[in-house]
């Protein structure tokens, strides 16, 4: 479940940053794009830039 989770993370972060720059998206438009909660977010990720990172 976990590694689903990143996954859709990571795929609405993409979707997102290929429509608008980095410095537009929040961790709200993350979370509300893929349906998780912004607490799920913080588990896995610190914070956008990590995300980035990661991918």
């Amino acid at each position: 479940m976990s590694e689903l989770t990143k996954r859709a993370i990571q795929e609405s972060f993409k979707k997102l940053l290929s429509n608008q720059p980095l410095d537009k998206i929040t961790v709200k438009n993350i979370t509300d794009d893929c349906g998780v909660n912004r607490n799920t977010f913080y588990y896995h990720y610190s914070d956008i830039y990590q995300l980035l990172e990661e991918i």
